[in-house]
């Protein structure tokens, strides 16, 4: 695991993969579902769901705790650089990604053509939104 190479050192910029809990409009117990929701993201219960999980954290006040583990430290670092960007279809952006990683990798693409590729085919994928 290495950190996504960055195009400027003085604006880092990374890309965040998360989930986000939510409450049905139909729930019968709106209110005790998000009274849960904020009990779970609380710090003490983030850090013992992250230790139990072994995932690194998306809360500011824990990555700290993780900047320097051999495992999450290059996670944790990158998150404080994280913005979100729209996606269309994000299992299908996923392996664009994918795609574009083993395309440099296994030496069938240069890495400006592999970015190029990539970008080509997610513009075709939000442009059929």
């Amino acid at each position: 695991v290495a950190p996504i190479p960055q195009l400027s050192s003085s604006d880092p910029r990374t890309f965040p993969n998360y989930w986000t809990p939510a409450v049905s409009v139909s729930s019968l117990h709106p209110k005790e579902s998000w009274q849960f929701i904020s009990f779970l993201a609380s710090k003490d219960q983030a850090a013992i769901y992250l230790g139990e999980t072994n995932r690194p954290s998306a809360r500011r006040d824990l990555i700290d705790l993780q900047r320097s583990d051999p495992e999450f430290g290059v996670f944790a670092e990158q998150a404080l650089a994280a913005k979100s960007w729209f996606q269309v279809d994000n299992v299908a952006i996923e392996g664009i990604f994918a795609d574009m990683i083993e395309d440099v990798n296994f030496g069938r693409l240069q890495v400006r053509d592999a970015l190029k590729n990539a970008e080509s085919r997610i513009n075709v994928l939000m442009q059929n939104r």
